[in-house]
């Protein structure tokens, strides 16, 4: 009995592939793209931050959040216009002189945040402590 062999592509579809995929490899790793803009991701200007500018922009996000926060009629409008005052003071650019007052800023307005979000909805601590700051830093209420 005679056996018939089946001749297959197989073994040159395998051989014609890997070839392709070393070849394809060679190109990937040896081509060097040209681009445009350099690679450095660091910005050699460094931006002055005026602390007048910065105090007049607190003073007066801080006014449109008192005012929006005493016209609050219930505690979503009040949770809302926290997050605003929030979103706002972390987009501001801070003078290095009121870091500790813009991180301050922040944490009593997480804490109202909280506070607004809790159960017992107490603004008490977060309400005197922005009143400290205000004492602590006169111009907060103009």
């Amino acid at each position: 009995m005679r056996y018939y062999h089946r001749h297959s592509f197989f073994p040159l579809v395998i051989i014609l592939l890997t070839l392709g995929l070393i070849l394809f490899m060679f190109y990937a790793f040896s081509y060097q793209e040209v681009e445009d803009t350099p690679r450095s991701s660091t910005s050699n200007e460094v931006e002055v931050i005026d602390a007048d500018s910065y105090r007049e922009e607190v003073a007066y996000m801080l006014a449109v959040f008192e005012e929006d926060f005493d016209a609050a009629s219930d505690d979503l409008s009040k949770l809302v216009s926290a997050e605003d005052l929030l979103a706002s003071l972390l987009e501001l650019t801070v003078p290095s002189e009121y870091k500790v007052l813009h991180l301050e800023l922040a944490v009593v307005m997480n804490k109202i945040q909280v506070s607004l979000r809790s159960s017992d909805r107490s603004l008490d601590e977060p309400v005197s402590a922005l009143e400290q700051l205000k004492l602590q830093y006169p111009w907060l209420e103009n």
